[in-house]
């Protein structure tokens, strides 16, 4: 999984997106314990990364739901994508990352 920059279009459809849609507070996605390690780097790694990149950090056991890092003024989202199909986002904070360090310890 690796961080890329956006085109136009692809932008366009996500903030379209952001636009129509509410921001979801406090949502925490389902994501597998064998991905935890690599969502923290991720995050990490895109805090770093220049505006509007985009990175696929995990999934759900079946596969069909996917969540991305995304980044935007400087503030970094979460992206739920069903089928290739925005869900819902959600603005990362400390709090949200520090409970997924907590699970990670829980399963090392």
């Amino acid at each position: 999984m690796s961080i890329r920059t956006l085109t136009e279009p692809q932008r366009k459809k996500i903030h379209t997106f952001m636009e129509n849609h509410k921001e979801y507070e406090d949502f925490g996605p389902a994501i597998s314990n064998s991905q935890l390690s690599s969502t923290i780097t991720l995050y990490e790694q895109m805090l770093q990364s220049e505006n509007y990149s985009i990175c696929q950090f995990g999934s759900n056991a079946g596969g069909f739901t996917s969540y991305h890092y995304y980044k935007k003024n400087d503030k970094i989202y979460l992206i739920e994508c069903y089928i290739q199909e925005i869900q819902r986002y959600y603005v990362v904070n400390e709090k949200w990352l520090l409970k997924q360090k907590e699970y990670l310890e829980k399963v090392e």
